[in-house]
């Protein structure tokens, strides 16, 4: 009985820590897409910017316009990243709160 119980505990102890590798790298790719998004921000603003002028022409429209569907394709996958990161962060709480430990 205590053989099947170590087993389940480091059965469980493994999911956990993978867990926490994957919040990990979901942090780490979340910071990276909220930098890309705020470059990509940065980016239409400048192209937006009224100083620029009309010389830039059509193909600044263009660009701006691609740069504007890019960020929110950017946002979204940031949006989607997040929600991950949040559930598993709410099921490693729980599994804590279960097993009365705390990190």
């Amino acid at each position: 009985m205590a053989a099947e119980t170590g087993a389940w505990l480091a059965d469980l102890e493994e999911k956990i820590r993978a867990a926490v590798e994957r919040l990990t790298d979901l942090r780490k790719e979340n910071q990276s897409l909220a930098t890309r998004v705020q470059d990509l921000e940065s980016q239409l603003a400048a192209r937006r910017d009224p100083g620029a002028g009309e010389a830039a022409g059509k193909g600044s429209t263009a660009a701006a316009s691609n740069a504007a569907a890019e960020s929110a394709a950017w946002q979204e996958e940031r949006r989607q990243v997040r929600a991950h990161v949040e559930r598993l962060t709410t099921l490693l709480e729980d599994l804590l709160a279960e097993t009365g430990e705390h990190p």
